[in-house]
């Protein structure tokens, strides 16, 4: 995997996460998204690596049936616990995001629970297993951030060849 560039363009941004621009753009306009660059201001919005990170977890999130809002807060917690410090930095590199996320598993627990609905960053540590619950979702944040990476290396050689 290459090292990318560091500012991520809107569409590929929106190709790294699976959506088409359109669809991003209505995100960005509908919704409080909570990301590290400043996408509200008026010109070009440059993403980097952290955002496409927080927005691989809320895409997927989403794609199982959680609120865009509510996913993004999930996936913001999710980067930010876990990359902290790396994330103030635009050129941190894919391989430090990965490492951070490294073991990290999520789990968004059943709403019809009589405990409620709640997130665990890394529920084997905190005593829990897929059998406590009725419903739940379990997601690598690592595993779906990689694949958006590997989108946007994929985008950056074609582009490299055209």
């Amino acid at each position: 995997m290459n090292q990318f560039k560091l500012k991520i363009r809107f569409s590929t941004a929106a190709a790294a996460i699976g959506l088409t621009p359109k669809a991003f753009r209505n995100w960005l306009q509908r919704y409080d998204l909570h990301l590290l660059s400043d996408y509200k201001t008026r010109g070009w919005t440059d993403f980097q690596l952290g955002d496409v990170s927080i927005l691989a977890i809320t895409r997927e999130l989403v794609r199982w049936g959680v609120g865009v809002e509510a996913a993004n807060e999930i996936a913001f917690i999710v980067v930010k616990t876990k990359a902290g410090p790396l994330l103030e930095y635009r050129n941190t590199p894919a391989q430090a995001i990965f490492a951070a996320l490294e073991g990290a598993e999520l789990c968004v627990h059943s709403p019809d629970d009589p405990e409620g609905p709640f997130t665990l960053l890394n529920p084997d540590r905190e005593g829990f297993a897929p059998s406590d619950f009725d419903s739940a979702l379990w997601l690598s944040p690592r595993k779906i951030v990689a694949k958006a990476f590997q989108r946007i290396d994929a985008l950056e050689k074609s582009m490299e060849e055209a």
